[in-house]
């Protein structure tokens, strides 16, 4: 195995639903098209309840689950939305690139993504596809800071798009059996 596949990191997702494994078919996927974590537990604690509803959905639990996860992907190889082009990782340029965008070193990456997922949806690309083409050329998800995050925390969210490279390794804080 090469470094690259040896790469993992920690993160945390707050559900209302209780699952052993995450799943594209599921209510757990985001509008980009991927399962959305956090790198701070306290943050992720406060996605554990559906707060838009008091009623009790099919599959929910009544407290929520916390979910820690081992994310088994290089952090460093994500489109980050909070560098510019000139600080992203070789495969986001590549995938730029492809997308026959030209921008300058200190183009902002959240203008550029924007752009380029505007321009694949208008030619037809659904969020799941623009999400597996990102696979393809070797970016495993998306990054940002979080947003109203006290000055010098940084809690980030990640948008992984592949369910495959999600472990779950403990709910509510107990660690789950490798074997599940």
């Amino acid at each position: 195995m090469s470094e690259a596949e040896h790469k993992s990191f920690v993160a945390y997702h707050g559900s209302s639903y209780d699952f052993d494994k995450f799943d594209l078919d599921r209510d757990t996927v985001t509008p980009r098209g991927g399962f959305c974590f956090r790198d701070s537990k306290s943050n992720a604690e406060w996605n554990k309840f559906d707060i838009s509803s008091l009623e009790q959905k099919p599959g929910e639990t009544e407290n929520g689950v916390l979910y820690q996860v081992r994310i088994h992907a290089d952090p460093g190889k994500s489109l980050d939305m909070d560098k510019p082009y000139r600080d992203q990782p070789d495969e986001v340029k590549t995938f730029v690139a492809s997308a026959g965008k030209i921008v300058t070193p200190h183009y902002p990456m959240e203008i550029l993504a924007r752009s380029i997922l505007r321009d694949h949806m208008r030619s037809g690309l659904d969020l799941e596809a623009m999400a597996k083409k990102l696979l393809s050329n070797g970016i495993a998800g998306l990054t940002d800071l979080l947003p109203n995050v006290e000055p010098g925390d940084d809690v980030r969210k990640w948008i992984v798009f592949d369910p495959y490279i999600i472990q779950i390794t403990h709910k509510d804080g107990i660690p789950v059996d490798a074997a599940q």
